[in-house]
This record gives C-alpha cells, structure tokens and sequence, in this order.
C-alpha cells in the first residue's frame, strides 16, 4: 500500500508541476456546481423537454463539443434526478408495506 501511495503522490506532484496556487483553486473549483445553479438547470431543461428532465440532460450530455463546464453541471442534474427518483421509489415502497399491515 505504501508503494501505491507514493506513486500516487509522484502522479499528483507531476501533474500539479506546471500550477500556480491560482490555476490550481480555479480548477478545483470548476468541478464543483452549486446546488442552486443545479436546480436552475433542471428547472430550464423540464421547460426545454417537456417535464423530462433526466430524458433531456442525457440527451444535452450527448451533444458534440459540449463544453467542459456544462457537461460537469448536466452530470450533476442526472445525479440528482436518479437520487430524486431512488427517494421517491423508496417511499411507496415504505407506504405500501405501512398500508399492507392495517
């Protein structure tokens, strides 16, 4: 594990050589959506799809010469409609058993 690790550190110190503090936090920074601006995007692709938001940011994310940025924040509105989709399937299934027992 140690030998992993230290191959891992070279790996990063190699691919952070050429970074300055400042490109270094912009992209960090660039992978992170906030939550607010993820709503808005689901929100303008349930206008553009017809209600289909998770059918219409796939169909977004397929697009050619996406950019880097939008492609990040398409991923993020799929992550959280599949999250929001799981919670949903769980709750019937918790109504149905809590209905079942009565």
């Amino acid at each position: 594990m140690a030998k992993r690790m230290h191959k891992l550190g070279e790996r990063l110190k190699a691919a952070l050589a050429g970074l300055s503090f400042g490109s270094f936090n912009a992209r960090l920074r660039s992978y992170w959506i906030p939550l607010q601006e993820v709503r808005a995007e689901a929100w303008g692709l349930g206008g553009r799809h017809r209600g289909e938001v998770l059918v219409g940011a796939r169909l977004e994310a397929k697009a050619p010469g996406l950019p880097f940025r939008r492609a990040i924040l398409l991923r993020a509105v799929i992550r959280r409609e599949l999250a929001a989709a799981k919670t949903r399937v769980r709750a019937r299934v918790s109504e149905r058993k809590d209905g079942s027992r009565d």
